[in-house]
């Protein structure tokens, strides 16, 4: 494992830790969801400072971080999202049933 590969794997790490530390893995509410999106879009802007910076220096380690270390973050990113949709349509209140 070379050293590019080896730095953009600590910040997928460091990733998944935090989701769990923070307990939003499967989120409940509107403001799990917020900091779910919030890690997501951090991890993703640490990730390009890393590409910016030259950590691609291989094809191989293109091929990694597109195939395998972006789309994990990115993932992530659509689910918050997608949730964060069906929160914004649900009803506030129990008067309309």
């Amino acid at each position: 494992m070379n050293k590019s590969h080896t730095q953009c794997q600590r910040i997928i790490d460091s990733f998944d830790r935090e989701i769990q530390n923070e307990g939003i893995i499967n989120p409940s509410n509107a403001n799990d969801i917020h900091k779910g999106i919030r890690i997501c879009q951090v991890t993703l802007q640490r990730l390009r400072h890393k590409v910016l910076n030259g950590c691609i220096q291989s094809i191989e380690d293109e091929i990694c971080l597109f195939k395998t270390i972006k789309p994990h973050v990115l993932g992530h990113l659509l689910f918050y999202n997608y949730l964060q949709k069906i929160f914004e349509q649900k009803p506030l209140s129990e008067e309309f049933t």
